[in-house]
């Protein structure tokens, strides 16, 4: 197996794209031209008539609940779904309006009206499974935001090649997308987001699962779409197609997904340190990005 390599770098998505630029360069014959993470849970913002803008918190719960293969006390006792009590569980951890202090929502600073920053995501998501892992110390995660507008050009390219790196090397991704104005399915950019800067409001969240260079593919769960509210515990694993020309690849990344066009601008990125023995054994070859977050 090829050697773990350990990079820490304080935060700030300039710094944090620059490394994950150089790994994904790094590990580029290396790293798979299709990957997929299977089970990663695909919980509905819709269960909750009040989770409109709770798109955020949702997705990051869908990575909570992966981990906690690895991490059991992440779930705080709750049962894995099916069933209503797993289904609570879930909800108490996302959080309600308002959010229960210690949930994922009152951490990342989540409203029902404005959504959540990415840099408010990435914060509380890493709050969150510091808190619950099990681990002693606070030093176990390490949880930061990418900015398309940071990558060297072509950018688009680069940092899907980054994304997939983390993806691909145990880490869990959060997508930050764009949809345009009055976008079917219950999508919506809640506040103007600014592509460049990660304290505005980040539009909408996917969970990154899997990717095909092939055929120029992402897979994504969608905490929005299932407007029946119903959680989807095997996962949903949504594939949506990327764009190619103007306003898409090489330099920008835009998705097709259920005929609607969304702008990936921006990600959060969170990574067990170290990652679990088992997990680079089943995700595969390559280095572990690591990327130190400063504590405020």
């Amino acid at each position: 197996m090829p050697s773990i390599r350990l990079v820490v770098v304080p935060t700030g998505s300039l710094a944090a794209s620059a490394v994950l630029a150089a790994l994904a360069a790094s590990t580029a014959l290396a790293q798979p031209a299709q990957f997929q993470v299977n089970g990663v849970p695909d919980f509905s913002q819709n269960h909750n008539a009040a989770w409109r803008n709770y798109c955020a918190p949702v997705a990051a719960a869908d990575w909570v609940y992966w981990f906690a293969g690895t991490y059991p006390s992440l779930r705080q006792g709750n049962p894995v779904g099916p069933g209503v009590a797993a289904d609570n569980g879930v909800d108490s951890i996302v959080g309600g309006v308002p959010p229960a202090a210690g949930s994922l929502a009152q951490l990342m600073g989540t409203t029902p009206n404005g959504g959540t920053t990415l840099a408010g995501c990435a914060n509380g998501l890493d709050q969150y499974l510091e808190a619950n892992d099990g681990v002693a110390g606070n030093v176990n995660w390490t949880t930061t935001t990418l900015l398309r507008a940071n990558f060297a050009a072509p950018s688009g390219q680069n940092f899907l090649t980054a994304l997939q790196a983390a993806l691909s090397n145990g880490s869990g991704v959060i997508l930050a997308v764009a949809w345009p104005a009055g976008a079917p399915g219950g999508y919506e950019t809640p506040d103007p987001y600014d592509p460049t800067n990660d304290n505005g409001a980040m539009g909408h969240a996917l969970a990154l699962t899997g990717y095909n260079n092939a055929n120029l593919t992402i897979n994504v769960n969608d905490p929005a779409d299932n407007l029946n509210g119903v959680h989807n515990w095997p996962g949903q694993n949504l594939m949506a197609n990327l764009i190619q020309g103007p306003n898409g690849l090489p330099n920008f990344l835009s998705i097709n997904i259920g005929g609607v066009r969304g702008d990936i601008y921006g990600a959060v990125v969170t990574t067990p340190i170290p990652t679990p023995a088992g997990a680079i054994a089943l995700l595969g070859p390559a280095a572990v990005v690591a990327i130190r977050r400063r504590r405020r």
